[in-house]
């Protein structure tokens, strides 16, 4: 009897340790690796390559050219452009379609399994999140925070760029490419707020 009970308690013990030992690697922070970090690699830091930096480069920057801003390009604006709204368009909607959404597709959720994707920093170069591919839908890109929380995501504008929309489909902003195989980030408003590389 006491036989048993010491292998009872050690299954649970075990079964114990497997939930603590999974439950932590699935909340371990997303790391960056070196060739991607732009406080390690200056090629891939607006600070030190202007050509990546709206800022002092006029042709990403849609302040200076129209054709990247959707304020005065209807084609790549979702109030104008129900083909690049998810509100309109439930097959890039991930709150309509499961093969979209981490939390019916495991497999997206950059926590729980291998991702490809991109990297996400503010302008001063820290760290915020990732953006994870899509393979069942290239149009769309899903953005987590640097702890691997869901927070909203992109959706092709056509162009080349991206707009962003928030997990209750609100289009919050949008991504152009940046000249670099990276794309910088402006809210609605066109104020430059990350980039993504």
């Amino acid at each position: 009897m006491n036989t048993m009970r010491i292998v009872y308690f050690t299954g649970r013990a075990l079964l114990l340790f497997l939930v603590l030992t999974i439950t932590a690697s699935a909340a371990e922070p997303l790391t960056i690796p070196a060739s991607r970090n732009p406080k390690v690699t200056p090629s891939i830091n607006p600070k030190f390559t202007p050509s990546i930096n709206p800022d002092f480069t006029p042709s990403i920057n849609p302040t200076f050219t129209p054709s990247l801003n959707p304020d005065f390009t209807p084609s790549i604006n979702p109030d104008f452009t129900p083909s690049i709204n998810p509100q309109f368009t439930p097959s890039i909607n991930p709150d309509f379609t499961p093969s979209l959404n981490p939390d019916f597709t495991p497999s997206l959720d950059p926590t729980k399994s291998r991702w490809t994707g991109y990297y996400v920093f503010d302008v001063d170069t820290e760290f915020t999140g990732v953006v994870v591919k899509v393979k069942a839908n290239e149009r769309v890109i899903l953005f987590f925070d640097a702890e691997g929380k869901w927070k909203g995501y992109f959706v092709s504008n056509g162009n080349k760029g991206y707009n962003w929309f928030d997990l209750k489909g609100k289009w919050v902003g949008y991504a152009i490419p940046n000249s670099k195989d990276g794309f910088n980030v402006f809210d609605r408003k066109g104020k430059w707020k990350a980039y993504i590389n």
